[in-house]
């Protein structure tokens, strides 16, 4: 089980995804409670300037 994992091998060769990603590193923590009930956070440790809530 990987808890954060910053690879971007599987964005292919898509620049545009590739730049954003680096732009701001960021990760997503997925855990499932039931067979339809999944609970994600969306975190970004460090980025300057600060990531907007609306990314």
């Amino acid at each position: 089980m990987f808890l954060m994992d910053w690879r971007d091998s599987h964005m292919g060769n898509e620049p545009y995804l590739r730049s954003g990603n680096s732009k701001f590193p960021k990760f997503l923590y997925a855990m499932p409670f039931g067979t339809d009930l999944v609970f994600l956070e969306e975190r970004s440790l460090i980025s300057r300037p600060t990531l907007p809530y609306k990314e």
